[in-house]
C-alpha cells in the first residue's frame, strides 16, 4: 500500500491485496492546499493511490505540469507532490470547464473506458474512518461494502454479456417506434410488455450518495437514459436539475455510509502526520500524545491523534456552515491581499475570475427558472414532470397555459433578483 510513496498507510486501513478497481475522480480548479488535505484523507482511509485521479480543471494548459506557476497562484497544482510523493494520477481537461461540463467530462471518461461505475468527490472535504464504531472497517472497506450491494460487476473491465437473448434484443427494437393508431394493437401490447421486462432488468439506482455528493458512486448505464448535465446551468442549481431528472426518469438516488465526511473550507496543520501515524516518535508525540505516551509505531485505533483530528475537522465544518461570508471562501484563498499584477501564463485575473464565476452562477439560476418554471431545487415537490422542461418554448403564445407559465417565471425571476448569490 505504501511502496515508494508516502506517507505510509496504517496497517489496519489497508484493504486486502485483491480488490476491484474503484476509480475516484477529484476535480480541481483552485486551492492546492485544500486539495492536498482531501487526497491525503482518502489515502489514509485506505483508498488505493492508483485509483485516485485528480482532474486538473485549471484551464492553464501546461503551466502546472511544467511548474511555471508560483505556489501563491490560486490555480497552482503541485504535480510533483501528488504524483511523485503521494502516488496519485492527474489528468487534464481540454480547457476550463464549468461544473456541469466537468460532470459530463467524468461521464465521458467512464464511457470511453467501458466502466460500469466510478466515484467522484468534492475537493473541499476530508474523510475519516469511523474508528469509534465496531466492528471496525476502514473508510475504503465500507465503500467496498456499498459497492457490494450495487448489483454491479465490480471486476468487469468490458461490458458484461446482455442479460437477455439476441432474439429479445432484436425484438426489442420495436418498442423504440412510437405507438400510434397505425401500429397494430397486438404489436403495441407486445412491445410494451417487452419494454417493461427490459426495464426491470436494469439497475434502478443512478447514484449513491455518501453524505450527499461530497462523495458519490455513479451508475454509468443509468445516465445514458437520464442524459448529460445541463451545461447552460453551469453551477448553482445544476445539481438540482440533474438529480431531479434521475427520479423523473424512473431511477433512484440512494444514501450510503462509509465513515466520517467533513465539508470544510480550511485545512489542518501537518496533514501527513495527522491523517497517518507519524514515522518517528517525535512526530507521533506532536499530535498523538496521550497519558500513556505517544502513539505506537504504525498507529493504533482510537488513538489520541484520531480524537484530536476528528474534533478539529468537525470544528472546521461547523465554521464553514456558520460563516457569514458563505461556504465557498476557500475558493478565494490566496486572492485577498495578493498584489495586482499581470496574470501568469495561461491564467485568469484571480479577482475577475471570482466575480465572473458568481455572475455565471446567477445566470445559470435564471436558465433553471426558464427551463422548469421554478427556482426550487426539489422539482418533485413542485409537481414537475419531464414535460415541464422548457415548456414555455412549446406552448402557444398568449394561450392560458402560456400565460400561467410566464407568470411563474416572472415570479421566480423576481425572487432571484432579490436573492442573488453574490
Amino acid at each position: 500500500m505504501g511502496g515508494p510513496y508516502h506517507p505510509q498507510v496504517a496497517s489496519y486501513n489497508i484493504y486486502k491485496a485483491t480488490h476491484p478497481r474503484t476509480p475516484l475522480f477529484i476535480p480541481f480548479t483552485r486551492n492546492n492546499t485544500i486539495l492536498r488535505q482531501a487526497v491525503l484523507s482518502y489515502i489514509a482511509g485506505g483508498w488505493p493511490r492508483s485509483d485516485i485521479v485528480i482532474v486538473d480543471n485549471t484551464g492553464t494548459m501546461d503551466a502546472n505540469n511544467k511548474r511555471t506557476l508560483p505556489p501563491d497562484n490560486p490555480f497552482f497544482l503541485d504535480y510533483e507532490l501528488f504524483r511523485r510523493r503521494y502516488g496519485v494520477a492527474i489528468i487534464q481537461t481540454p480547457t476550463l470547464l464549468n461544473f456541469a461540463q466537468l460532470q459530463n467530462f467524468l461521464l465521458r471518461q467512464a464511457v470511453a473506458r467501458n466502466w460500469q461505475f466510478y466515484f467522484w468527490s468534492h475537493m473541499d472535504i476530508a474523510v475519516l474512518s469511523a474508528e469509534d464504531y465496531l466492528p471496525y472497517k476502514s473508510f475504503y472497506h465500507r465503500v467496498i461494502d456499498a459497492l457490494d450491494t450495487s448489483d454491479l460487476d465490480q471486476y468487469s473491465i468490458t461490458p458484461p454479456e446482455p442479460a437477455i437473448s439476441e432474439e429479445e434484443l432484436n425484438e426489442g427494437y420495436d418498442w423504440k417506434i412510437p405507438s400510434g393508431p397505425n401500429l397494430p394493437k397486438i404489436l403495441r401490447e407486445k412491445s410494451s410488455k417487452l419494454k417493461k421486462r427490459l426495464f426491470k432488468k436494469k439497475r434502478k439506482w443512478a447514484i449513491k450518495f455518501f453524505d450527499f455528493d461530497n462523495l458519490a458512486l455513479v451508475n454509468v448505464e443509468a445516465w445514458r437514459q437520464i442524459g448529460s448535465w445541463d451545461v447552460f446551468i453551469p453551477y448553482y442549481n445544476t445539481d438540482c436539475d440533474a438529480y431531479a431528472r434521475i427520479v423523473l426518469n424512473g431511477y433512484t438516488k440512494e444514501k450510503v455510509q462509509a465513515g466520517y465526511i467533513f465539508d470544510v473550507a480550511d485545512v489542518i496543520q501537518d496533514p501527513e502526520i495527522r491523517f497517518f501515524p507519524g514515522p518517528t516518535e517525535s512526530a507521533r508525540s506532536k499530535w498523538g500524545l496521550s497519558p500513556s505516551g505517544p502513539e505506537p509505531a504504525g498507529g493504533t485505533l482510537r488513538s489520541q491523534r484520531f480524537e484530536y483530528l476528528k474534533s478539529e475537522l468537525q470544528e472546521l465544518m461547523d465554521q464553514k456552515n456558520s460563516n457569514e461570508e458563505g461556504r465557498n471562501t476557500w475558493q478565494g484563498h490566496k486572492v485577498e491581499g495578493r498584489p495586482r499584477k499581470l496574470p501568469e501564463a495561461w491564467t485568469y485575473d484571480t479577482r475577475a475570475f471570482q466575480t465572473s464565476w458568481w455572475a455565471m452562477a446567477d445566470y445559470g439560476r435564471a436558465m433553471y427558472i426558464k427551463k422548469w418554471g421554478t427556482l426550487e431545487c426539489d422539482l418533485m415537490s413542485e409537481n414537475k414532470t419531464l414535460k415541464d422542461s422548457w415548456l414555455s418554448e412549446y406552448l402557444v403564445p398568449e394561450s392560458e397555459a402560456w400565460e400561467k407559465r410566464m407568470d411563474e417565471e416572472d415570479y421566480w425571476n423576481g425572487v432571484l433578483a432579490e436573492t442573488a448569490i453574490r
